[in-house]
């Protein structure tokens, strides 16, 4: 019985660390830089899983014109 005590406050710890990552980390790491029209937004692709459980969205913004960045990513 006195095993039980000693755990309890990592325990505690380890409960509070995971409901944070659940409650505020995985919903900001799910739409990393991404804006709310980007998510809402039709991407290619979207139509081969007709419905989804799960989504995520990623962004950057690039703060150059389309055929300036171009290059330098492909």
């Amino acid at each position: 019985m006195g095993a039980l005590p000693a755990v309890m406050p990592v325990l505690a710890v380890v409960l509070a660390l995971v409901l944070l990552y659940l409650f505020l980390e995985r919903p900001w790491l799910k739409r990393w830089g991404a804006t709310d029209e980007d998510v809402r937004r039709c991407l290619p692709g979207d139509d081969l899983v007709p419905r989804l459980d799960r989504t995520t969205t990623g962004s950057i913004r690039i703060p150059y014109p389309p055929a300036q960045a171009w290059p330098w990513l492909a």
